[in-house]
């Protein structure tokens, strides 16, 4: 009996560095060989592929090999029928590879609204700026057409955007996992239910008191509500927590109360000493002890690491004046502007290897890769956070 392999709705063919097939809805990427994108390109669903295989490699693994492994892991599904609608992953493929290094994630600023005033927010008081809806879906395209992998969607208050539901409506269109930033204010079940992303991540500022303290009262119920809707919408949840000095007794409470809600990631940072934070001087915590609490954190992260290179490698972030920047921490030194292209902006930025650090030598640079470089002393410093994070280790050795 003929059967009809494709590579599955949820996964895409990426060309980075080397070939990938990544799972969108599972946030994985797994390395092929040339020879097995060939073969899941011939795999549109449309001819039968049907055994015996050849015994050409695929990794060291025969055809057979590869195809069960990648029915294992949900990389392809076989069917009975030829698809009537046919995903052709020739076409996903709109350039030879990205750019080198490539651009994986990409932080997407839709606007500046917002409807808090967070003690620590980096951006300062709330502005009326944003993209417009034109210049997003080509910046979509050019992110699809680099083989991005996140886009990470965030504002000020992204669901304050204009066009956010038209923005919405268009995502489905795009192979690439999104991911939508929110205070989770707006965030009701219809909301929930109609949004086009693969995850939410709702920032969690402390138990009610801390979070209020910082966000506004009466922020810390909208915050878990979203959560609440969200895992009731099937959709992957995750949460934002900056150390302040009035959560600090919260940390093991919300680590149990984000545990009861399968949150997937808990990213945790100490915020920077600008924006509101310079005027807000009670909430600040040292980076000795806000370095502490970072034990906490689980998950992945955002900063787009790379051996050998610190924070940085594989992201940067659109503002929603148009400048691309190597993160937001940069407005002020923008790589140039969306109008010229997303691919011309990234491949001006500078990636500074690890061994350009003062701290290069130090036993745990691979682990921290410098840290933030916005938050160092100088471009070559050591971040004194991710110090307080790793130096007890060497207490703990001596101990």
């Amino acid at each position: 009996m003929n059967r009809f392999l494709r590579l599955s709705p949820h996964c895409s063919l990426k060309r980075l560095e080397k070939p990938y097939i990544y799972d969108i809805k599972n946030d994985e990427l797994y390395e092929i060989d040339d020879k097995a994108e060939d073969f899941i390109k011939r795999c549109d669903g449309v001819p039968p592929l049907n055994p015996p295989f050849t015994k050409g490699g695929r990794g060291g693994l025969s055809d057979e090999e590869f195809v069960n492994f990648c029915l294992k892991e949900n990389l392809l599904e076989y069917a009975d029928k030829p698809h009537s609608k046919i995903r052709n992953p020739k076409s996903e493929i709109q350039n030879p590879k990205s750019p080198i290094p490539s651009l994986r994630y990409l932080e997407l600023q839709l606007t500046t609204r917002c409807n808090l005033s967070c003690r620590h927010c980096y951006l300062g008081k709330p502005k009326n700026i944003e993209l417009n809806f034109d210049s997003v879906r080509k910046i979509l395209k050019e992110f699809e057409d680099v083989q991005g992998l996140r886009l990470i969607i965030s504002g000020g208050e992204p669901m304050l955007y204009s066009s956010f539901w038209e923005f919405n409506n268009i995502l489905p269109d795009y192979k690439f996992r999104k991911v939508l930033l929110t205070s989770g204010w707006f965030l009701g079940k219809e909301e929930a239910l109609k949004l086009n992303v693969n995850e939410v991540q709702v920032s969690l500022d402390g138990l009610e008191d801390g979070h209020d303290t910082l966000r506004g009262k009466g922020s810390f119920k909208r915050a878990i509500t979203a959560m609440k809707y969200v895992k009731e919408a099937g959709t992957d949840l995750s949460a934002a927590t900056m150390v302040h000095q009035y959560n600090l007794n919260d940390f093991q409470k919300m680590a149990e109360l984000l545990k009861s809600y399968n949150v997937r990631e808990w990213g945790i940072d100490v915020p920077l000493q600008t924006g509101n934070l310079k005027s807000a001087k009670d909430f600040i915590v040292s980076p000795e002890k806000g370095g502490e609490y970072l034990k906490f954190a689980y998950g992945g992260s955002y900063h787009g690491g790379s051996e050998g290179y610190v924070c940085g490698r594989h992201i940067c972030t659109i503002m929603p004046s148009g400048k691309v920047c190597k993160c937001g921490f940069y407005e002020d030194r923008p790589l140039g502007n969306i109008e010229e292209g997303l691919r011309n902006c990234w491949e001006r930025n500078y990636h500074m290897p690890l061994k350009d650090l003062q701290c290069h030598d130090c036993i745990y640079i691979e682990e921290c890769q410098g840290g933030c470089r916005f938050r160092a002393e100088t471009p070559t410093s050591p971040d004194p956070v991710m110090c307080a994070l790793y130096k007890p280790r060497d207490r703990s050795k001596k101990d």
